[in-house]
C-alpha cells in the first residue's frame, strides 16, 4: 500500500480500526485509517480528482449514511468506488455492493464502479467516464432569457411587439 500522506510504503494492520461504542466515532476512525492507507489505484485516481481538477469538488473516503465511499462529489451526488480483487472474486462482496448501491441510488447518488486494473491500465478511460457523468449531472448554463420577468411569465418573445401583445392580452 502507498500512503500519499507519508510518501512511502506503509505496513497497515489487517483491517481498519472500527470498534464498538459510538458508531459515528468508529466511522470517523475508519475514514481516517482509509485515507492514510489508500491502495495505489485510489492514490492514482485521487491525484486526478483532487483540487477541483474536473470542475467539481470530490472528497475521499466520505461517509454517506454509514457507507464509506472511496470518492464522493456532494454537489452532484456522484460516488466512485474502486474495487479490488475481493469485489469481483467474492460473490458475497458483490452482493453487498449491489445492496449498498441500491440504497445509495434511492438517495439520488450515482455510483460509478471501476476495477483496480482499470485505474492502473487505463486511467484516462476512467477519467472520461467520470467526466461524462459530471456533464450529465451538471445543470446546463443556458443564457438568461432576455426581456425581463414580465415577458418571461407570459412566454412572450423579447421584442417591442411583446409589450403590445401583453397590453392586448390584459384587456
Amino acid at each position: 500500500l502507498y500512503s500519499p500522506l507519508k510518501r512511502g510504503k506503509v505496513t497497515p494492520s489487517k483491517s481498519p480500526p472500527y470498534e464498538g461504542g459510538e458508531e459515528k466515532k468508529g466511522l470517523l476512525k475508519k475514514q481516517r485509517w482509509l485515507r492514510k492507507n489508500m491502495p495505489l489505484p485510489e492514490v492514482i485516481l485521487w491525484q486526478k480528482l483532487r483540487r477541483n481538477q474536473l470542475g467539481v469538488k470530490f472528497r475521499r473516503q466520505f461517509a454517506v449514511d454509514g457507507f464509506i465511499l472511496d470518492f464522493y462529489c456532494p454537489q452532484l451526488k456522484i460516488g466512485i468506488e474502486i474495487d479490488g480483487e475481493s469485489h469481483y472474486e467474492n460473490e458475497k462482496a458483490r452482493y453487498k455492493d449491489r445492496i449498498r448501491d441500491k440504497d445509495l441510488r434511492r438517495k439520488g447518488i450515482k455510483i460509478l464502479r471501476f476495477l483496480n486494473l482499470d485505474v492502473m491500465r487505463n486511467p484516462e478511460g476512467v477519467l472520461l467516464r467520470i467526466k461524462d457523468e459530471i456533464e450529465k449531472r451538471t445543470p446546463s448554463k443556458s443564457p438568461p432569457y432576455e426581456g425581463g420577468e414580465e415577458k418571461r411569465g407570459l412566454g412572450l418573445p423579447p421584442h417591442e411587439d411583446g409589450e403590445k401583445l401583453k397590453r392586448k392580452l390584459n384587456k
